[in-house]
């Protein structure tokens, strides 16, 4: 998110985005849009992260609700 933040307000001359593996900064991005995004991943990020500890549940709790209503 910090970098996606840094791209739209710091460095806008950036025609194509690539993101890669997390896919939550995407609705962030379509802010500008003249900036056109690619997204590549293999298996959605929600997927692939674990989730064992009350620690990382609190910390992916919101990452994977946007994920989940974004379904990108």
């Amino acid at each position: 998110m910090f970098v996606a933040l840094c791209v739209l307000f710091m460095w806008p001359s950036f025609d194509i985005i690539l993101a890669d593996q997390v896919s939550v900064v995407i609705p962030l991005m379509k802010i500008r849009r003249s900036i056109k995004i690619i997204f590549y991943c293999h298996f959605p990020d929600l997927l692939l992260a674990q989730h064992t500890t009350a620690l990382q549940r609190t910390y992916r709790k919101p990452v994977d609700m946007i994920e989940e209503v974004w379904r990108i």
